[in-house]
Formats: C-alpha cells, structure tokens, sequence
C-alpha cells in the first residue's frame, strides 16, 4: 500500500489533502444539484401521467447532492482549522511587526 492509502488508513491527512477532498466533494454536490435540473423538466409531465418516478429521481439526487456539499463544507472547516494549528507557530515565530519595525 502507498503512503498516501496508509495515512487514509491512520486518518492522518495533511491539511492539504483535506482541503482537496472538501472541493472534490462540493464540486460533485454542486453538479448533482445542476444536472437535477435535467429529471426536474419532466416532474409535471410524470405526474400527468400517473407516475411519481421523475419526482423521487429528482428528491432523491438533490438530497444526495446537498449532503455532498454540506459533508464538503464540514470537511473544509476541519481543513482550515489543520491549516489554522500549523500556520500559528509560523507567524509567532515571526514576531510582530511592531518587533520587525524596531
């Protein structure tokens, strides 16, 4: 196994790779909920017909779509919070800019 499948493995992922599966995921979400439009066309016409398929379709995408984005969204602040604890000693470690000017 790579290294990369090990550390999915541990659950020890760089902050990096969590940003990248949180837009992965909202890329996805949102192009669930684009293309829902296509099957949402032909809701009114199923229904005319007696037929409640293109209605479940529809419901049933752009729930799986706004759970793609929203698991997205979640993994984003978990990514910026990873980013937030390695960035800190990096700007402490700096100084401030009144020390700098001095």
């Amino acid at each position: 196994m790579g290294r990369v499948e090990e550390r999915i493995a541990a659950g020890q992922l760089t902050a990096e790779e969590l940003e990248h599966q949180a837009l992965t995921l909202k890329a996805i979400g949102a192009l669930l909920l684009v293309f829902d439009a296509i099957p949402a066309v032909f809701i009114f016409v199923g229904i005319r017909d007696g037929s409640l398929l293109w209605l479940y379709w529809t419901a049933i995408e752009g729930l799986l779509g706004l759970a793609l984005v929203a698991a997205g969204m979640r993994r984003g602040q978990t990514a910026s919070l990873a980013m937030g604890h390695m960035v800190r000693p990096h700007l402490e470690a700096a100084g401030s800019e009144d020390e700098r000017a001095a």
